[in-house]
């Protein structure tokens, strides 16, 4: 989560129309506290470069040229999932406001139809729960729409087989199962 939030807040910075080869990382050693302090200056960091940002801003990401909401939703995305995956794993419950969960869906997901809540269709979209409702995800190549909505074609998006992904990037294609 911290690497992700931190590069998207430097490419936006930037406005960098190709991928920054860096880390956006806490230290080796950082406890779990420090862990969580990190990750709330780089949520800190994109919020605020979001906020200096011309309205016309866009930067890359592997999904595609990203506009400030996309960023913003991305970096949402990514605390609110691997938020919940964290949490899971010590043994405990999180969900969201339905209204942040159903923000991020729409924006990232434009394709995704509601038929629970917001917090479990986003946790599907993401490949984290199956929903008996729901047609089958999209695959392992799946992508964020993360240009501005209107750019939005009708289509899934996937990742193209010819872009080449960090092996253990998630700022590179969106967060995976």
């Amino acid at each position: 989560m911290i690497d992700a939030v931190g590069w998207y807040a430097a490419h936006l910075a930037v406005r960098s129309p190709r991928r920054l080869h860096f880390d956006f990382a806490a230290h080796r050693d950082a406890s779990n506290l420090e862990l969580l302090d990190v990750l709330e200056a780089a949520a800190a960091t994109l919020a605020q470069v979001a906020v200096a940002a011309p309205p016309d801003a866009r930067a890359f990401h592997n999904s595609g040229r990203a506009d400030t909401c996309g960023f913003l939703a991305m970096g949402c995305d990514e605390i609110l999932v691997h938020g919940w995956d964290a949490i899971r794993g010590l043994g405990g419950e999180f969900t969201p406001s339905a209204d942040i969960a159903e923000r991020v869906l729409r924006r990232l997901f434009p394709w995704v139809s509601v038929r629970t809540s917001p917090w479990q269709a986003l946790l599907w979209a993401n490949g984290r729960i199956d929903l008996p409702d729901q047609a089958q995800r999209s695959g392992p190549d799946w992508a964020w729409h993360c240009a501005p909505l209107d750019e939005w074609d009708g289509t899934v998006p996937h990742q193209k087989a010819h872009r080449h992904r960090a092996p253990a990037s998630h700022h590179d294609a969106g967060p995976r199962s």
